[in-house]
C-alpha cells in the first residue's frame, strides 16, 4: 500500500477513535493482541491503519491524495486523544541505479510540497519515506519527482 495514515498509542482507545473518524482503516490491533508473525509476543498499543492513496504512479501523485485526505478528515483527526504518534508514510520505488549509460540515476532526491507538510504540522503527523528497491532496471516508478 503506498501511503498510510498510521496512528498508534499505548493508551489509545481504538473504539473511541473509530467512533469519531469517518473512514475505515484496513487493520487495527489493540493493545495486549497477539503479533501475528511473532508467537508469544503482544502488541505494546493500539493502533489503525488506513490507506490514504493507492497510487503507485509516483510520491507527487501520493502526496496530493495525502493533502487531501488530510484536509477532509482534519477535524477528526484532530478530535483523536491518546495518540503517541500519528504518521503517514509515503512508500516508493527508489530510483537510484536505474536508467542506462548517461541516463542512469546516481543520485535522487524527493520533494515533499510546502502545503502537505503544512497539513501534518497543524495535525502533529509526522512524514515518513519509505522506499524500496528497484526490482526492475529502468524503473521510472516517480517520473513525476526530482532525481
Amino acid at each position: 500500500m503506498p501511503c498510510l495514515l498510521i496512528i498508534r498509542g499505548s493508551n489509545l482507545d481504538l473504539d473511541k477513535v473509530l467512533s469519531l473518524v469517518s473512514f475505515t482503516p484496513y487493520a487495527t490491533h489493540r493493545k495486549g493482541d497477539a503479533i501475528k508473525r511473532k508467537p508469544g509476543q503482544s502488541h505494546d498499543d493500539s493502533a489503525l491503519r488506513v490507506e490514504v492513496s493507492s497510487s503507485w504512479n509516483g510520491l507527487q501523485q501520493q502526496c496530493r491524495e495525502a493533502e487531501e485526505f488530510l484536509q477532509r478528515h482534519s477535524k477528526e483527526l484532530h478530535l483523536i486523544e491518546g495518540a503517541d504518534s500519528l504518521e503517514i508514510d509515503f512508500a516508493y520505488n527508489a530510483r537510484i541505479g536505474t536508467g542506462e549509460g548517461a541516463k542512469e540515476i546516481v543520485v535522487q532526491w524527493d520533494y515533499i510540497p510546502v502545503s502537505l507538510v503544512k497539513v501534518c504540522g497543524e495535525l502533529s503527523i509526522g512524514i515518513v519515506l519509505t522506499q524500496f528497491a528497484s526490482q526492475e532496471e529502468g524503473n521510472k516508478d516517480d517520473g513525476d519527482s526530482p532525481s
